[in-house]
């Protein structure tokens, strides 16, 4: 295993334009930091953008599928992966993450959700009302690459543990709901 810097790791990171993008009632999707959560893009109350906003929101670097989403505000250090077939502009407080050769996104998505990145961000968050990560902070954040094999079977272990959680929760819900109706 080695260790590398988020700036390292991925190519590129990319800050977000530092503004709030005129929205539309249609177009291309505005992924806000209030739609990823828990590893998750939630796209049931996004916005829009049209063409014109989208390419000057993303000139720089255009999301595609397999890019990293991570929040650096409201929350901080949320992230999730861009999936196939979706076009997105993205929209203020968050960075885009590339995966380079050497990770996958499933990996880099696991990496940055884990104990030891999230108490990390904790300390070197800055802000008295609300806290938030700093660009250049995030591209500093330490990433522990293993081998493409390894990287592979932490994902699906990962994978298993969430599965076998939200299995739990969903019972832990049901079971509320019988209560509730008793």
């Amino acid at each position: 295993w080695v260790w590398a810097a988020a700036v390292q790791a991925c190519d590129p990171v990319v800050d977000c334009h530092n503004k709030t993008a005129p929205y539309t009632s249609s177009g291309i999707p505005l992924v806000r930091t209030s739609n990823i959560r828990e590893g998750r893009l939630l796209l049931a109350a996004v916005r829009y953008v049209n063409q014109a906003t989208y390419d000057f929101w993303s000139r720089r670097c255009p999301p595609q599928p397999g890019d990293v989403l991570f929040t650096r505000e409201a929350p901080m250090g949320e992230a999730a992966i861009i999936p196939a077939g979706l076009k997105l502009c993205m929209g203020q407080r968050m960075m885009l993450m590339r995966p380079s050769s050497t990770l996958t996104a499933q990996y880099l998505l696991v990496a940055l959700m884990s104990p030891v990145i999230t108490r990390l961000i904790e300390r070197i968050a800055v802000g008295t009302g609300v806290k938030h990560l700093r660009v250049g902070d995030v591209e500093l954040l330490p990433i522990p690459i293993p081998p493409k094999l390894e990287q592979e079977r932490i994902v699906a272990e990962v994978d298993r543990s969430y599965s076998l959680y939200r299995g739990v929760e969903a019972q832990v819900d049901a079971n509320l709901q019988r209560a509730e109706r008793l």
